[in-house]
């Protein structure tokens, strides 16, 4: 009985000990599956959807006829997701190494810093599986950049997903889309890259996109996003100008990640939208002409503009850079080599200010008519004193021009006229029609890097030195475009439209009109109703044509200074300048020619500016014709409904140098010793340029053409090149010369 007992205490214990254990297992998973289930349940692994941020579509740059001219290619490549890749290498390799660098502080001394060692980790992780995706291909994958993935993780801490590498080939694309499951935090993208269709043309109005930091992008809430991709942003030119309508709307992807952090596929997307199409006024076919005219030199600039609407058809600068280089990043070489250039090939020379030298004539004139001097004659001896200083016309030693009219002096350029003009206009009248003309201030063009230039006077003076008086020598100076004046080749490329339209200015536009996808039209640049008229401050019809005629005798009447500008083709009016310059002692000219034509129903305003040129009448008067003939084909053509399937073709950068252009002829029959050396007016005490090393160019169809003496080795025999005023022919056929270079559509 004792023994009964005490087995069935023994039971009871045994009962109640089970009991006791299993109430403590039921507790237990009633705390970790209801007290604390949900957050238990956040720590298991599953599938999770992340949101990635696509950009908008950039819209596309076109012509005035609507022909593109810059538009989007398909390019595909790979992202990669920084700080997944990390995650990724930590549960796979254990700790992430580190990589240290140097920084500023708040108080902004030095100190070092460590993160993860992005290149080390891609290079570890991700670059073998990359590889072994892409053995089978032929084209290997390009190497990565170590330095720019750092600096890409540093400046955007795993925001950004980086793309490696660009431009994939298709196959390439294929494979790493078909094995994306096998690369954590690497996903297969296609996006628009930006394509400039014909190279270098028009590169300066155009500009180029670059990649955005985030900094750069639009105002955002980063958290509605886990992948922030921003859009590609206008660095310079039109592409920063119009940035805000080319920018497209952008879209989003739903993706979904397995439990190990694997892309598994796509749930749902918003695709982006295309930005606005931007019309420019540019005509593809005269911007062609007056590039390949232009590239006669190695230096300079050129603007075309339509003076019954102020419509800038052409705007080119030599020497040139290809905006497709920056796309869709600038390899550190070719942003070396456009840095350190000499020539400046970044500059647009159309929006930069320089001495307009005997131009400059053609603003004072009408300053002239305000209070009726322009009915004056005045005697050239061959120089006047102002005080103690003799200013020399540019015909002392060859004779003197005697008693002559302002029609006249405009015709032979007359220094010792316009110097005695000037100050009998004044220089309160001359900075009055500088004004009128959008003369020392910037247009307001939707471009980049435009230079406001200067009439000075005695304001300008008291500022740049207190102690210096205004005198009429200042005046005389500034009435022959010398001294400190400064004007841009836009803006004397509006002076010649506003004397070709009857005094009517013009404000010069580039941008035609903006389109949206849903055909909304913006007019961001608008032709101004009344715009200003030289007629309204007194200047009569008569007086305008007093300058007009003597624009034509320039051109057209013997002893003028521009005879190289005549046309067998249409009536040029014109003025020549050439402000005189030196480079380490060596001439350095700026040469100009501004005109307009035809005479009679003027279609074209043109001004040719050349560095380093012998004077306006022998190298930049003949690339005005050039460019004016080409463009009376191109329009009679279009009249005829003939050549409007043509296009350029890819147009190659061109390099510039610092030899001096004695002579252009386009002309192959014409001797260059026959024609002689046009003077124009422009004689006066050359200014030292800054000094630059000169840089070696390529060969160039230059005639008559000096090397620098710095070392810029071009031949100095006279070199000649074919005519470039063929056209193509009804039958297909053309003669040798600019159009050969077009290619049918």
């Amino acid at each position: 009985m004792t023994m009964l007992l005490r087995y069935r205490f023994r039971i009871y214990l045994l009962g109640l000990l089970v009991i006791a254990c299993f109430s403590m297992l039921l507790m237990r998973l009633w705390s970790i599956q209801i007290t604390r289930g949900e957050e238990f349940k956040a720590r298991v692994p599953s599938m999770n959807t992340k949101i990635a941020r696509v950009p908008g579509v950039r819209g596309e740059l076109r012509d005035v006829l609507g022909r593109v001219i810059v538009e989007n290619d398909l390019t595909y490549e790979l992202v990669l997701n920084f700080k997944e890749i990390v995650e990724y290498y930590e549960r796979t390799y254990g700790e992430v190494p580190k990589a240290s660098f140097e920084r500023q502080n708040a108080q902004g001394r030095k100190v070092t810093t460590t993160e993860p060692d992005i290149a080390l980790i891609i290079n570890t992780a991700i670059v073998p599986q990359l590889k072994a995706v892409t053995d089978d291909l032929e084209d290997d994958l390009e190497p990565f950049n170590a330095a720019q993935m750092q600096a890409h993780w540093r400046g955007t801490n795993g925001l950004v997903p980086y793309s490696y590498p660009m431009e994939l080939t298709f196959e390439q694309f294929a494979a790493f889309a078909e094995n994306s499951l096998d690369l954590p935090g690497v996903t297969p993208s296609a996006r628009p890259k930006r394509r400039y269709k014909y190279g270098a043309l028009a590169g300066h109005l155009l500009g180029y996109v670059q990649d955005a930091n985030v900094q750069d992008s639009r105002p955002v809430d980063f958290e509605e996003f886990d992948y922030y991709v921003p859009d590609d942003i206008g660095g310079d030119g039109l592409e920063k100008t119009m940035d805000d309508y080319l920018r497209g709307k952008p879209g989003q992807r739903e993706l979904q990640f397995n439990e190990k952090g694997r892309f598994v596929g796509e749930i749902g997307s918003t695709p982006p939208t295309s930005g606005a199409d931007v019309y420019l006024t540019l005509d593809l076919d005269i911007q062609y002409a007056a590039e390949v005219a232009l590239r006669k030199i190695e230096r300079g600039a050129a603007v075309v503009i339509d003076p019954n609407t102020g419509n800038i058809l052409a705007m080119a600068s030599v020497p040139s850079f290809d905006p497709q280089k920056f796309i869709p990043k600038i390899d550190e070489p070719d942003w070396i080599s456009y840095r350190d250039d000499k020539t400046a090939p970044l500059l647009n020379r159309a929006l930069s200010s320089f001495a307009p030298g005997s131009t400059f004539k053609i603003p004072v004139a009408f300053a002239g008519c305000l209070n009726g001097v322009d009915r004056r004659s005045f005697f050239c001896s061959g120089s006047e004193y102002f005080g103690n200083r003799e200013f020399k016309c540019w015909i002392k030693g060859k004779g003197v021009h005697g008693q002559i009219y302002l029609q006249q002096a405009i015709k032979s350029s007359c220094n010792v006229f316009f110097y005695r003009y000037g100050n009998e206009a004044g220089i309160e009248n001359i900075q009055r029609i500088g004004d009128i003309f959008g003369l020392g201030r910037k247009s307001g063009i939707h471009l980049t890097g435009e230079v406001a230039g200067r009439i000075p006077g005695p304001k300008y003076l008291r500022q740049k030195d207190p102690r210096a008086r205004w005198s009429s020598a200042h005046t005389a100076n500034v009435s022959i475009g010398q001294g400190d004046t400064e004007c841009t080749p836009l803006q004397m490329a509006s002076v010649a439209a506003t004397v070709a339209s009857g005094g009517v200015y013009r404000h010069p536009r580039i941008i035609d009109r903006v389109v949206d996808i849903h055909g909304q039209i913006f007019d961001p640049e608008r032709i101004s109703p009344n715009p200003p008229r030289l007629q309204n401050y007194g200047i009569t019809a008569d007086q305008i044509e007093i300058v007009r005629r003597g624009m034509w005798e320039v051109v057209n009447d013997g002893g003028g200074t521009a005879r190289r500008a005549k046309s067998p083709i249409t009536e040029i009016s014109g003025k020549t300048g050439t402000a005189q310059f030196k480079r380490n002692g060596e001439p350095d000219n700026h040469a100009w020619f501004v005109g307009f034509a035809p005479y009679v129903k003027p279609q074209f305003a043109v001004c040719v500016f050349v560095q380093g040129g012998k004077s306006g009448g022998s190298v930049a008067a003949p690339i005005m014709r050039q460019i004016v003939e080409q463009s009376m084909i191109i329009y009679k053509n279009r009249k005829d409904g003939e050549a409007l399937k043509v296009i350029p073709q890819l147009v190659p950068e061109a390099q510039g140098s610092f030899d001096f252009t004695e002579l252009v002829s386009f002309d192959e029959t014409l001797s260059p010793d026959a024609l002689g050396d046009d003077d124009d007016g422009s004689v006066f005490e050359a200014r030292e340029a800054p000094t630059t090393p000169a840089r070696n160019s390529s060969s160039k169809p230059i005639v008559r053409k000096r090397p620098d003496a710095a070392g810029s080795s071009v031949a100095s025999q006279p070199r000649q090149r074919k005519a470039t005023r063929g056209i193509p022919t009804s039958q297909g056929k053309s003669k040798r010369g600019l159009f050969d270079r077009f290619r049918r559509r």
